[in-house]
């Protein structure tokens, strides 16, 4: 296994860990991925500062999910190579993700 590998596994293997303590599921419409039945997938949390999360809200159409109570959205709505401001840092080393400024979930990344 190359360096790189290595590093992708021990990142996700830290990244199933902490999926496996909590449950999460995705709060994007029609999703049904969660920590149970999708034990692999990557989550992010949605932002806690209202006007992003809003932004997020607004960007797929969320009404009839609680803006208050939806914590989490999967990565098939996300391009994270592109759209984690630290991808190297988290696929290498498990840092914490950072989603770049400006993003929002979207029903085309990954789907």
């Amino acid at each position: 296994m190359s360096h790189a590998s290595e590093s992708l596994h021990e990142g996700m293997k830290k990244e199933i860990k902490s999926n496996q303590e909590t449950y999460k599921y995705c709060f994007f419409p029609d999703c049904t991925n969660t920590t149970c039945t999708a034990p692999n997938k990557v989550f992010l949390n949605v932002p806690r500062d209202p006007a992003k999360r809003q932004r997020w809200f607004d960007a797929v159409e969320s009404p009839g999910k609680s803006a208050k109570k939806s914590k989490h959205c999967c990565a098939d709505h996300f391009d994270l190579e592109n759209d984690l401001e630290n991808f190297s840092e988290w696929r290498e080393r498990g840092a914490q993700k950072k989603i770049e400024k400006h993003r929002a979930p979207s029903q085309n990344s990954q789907l």
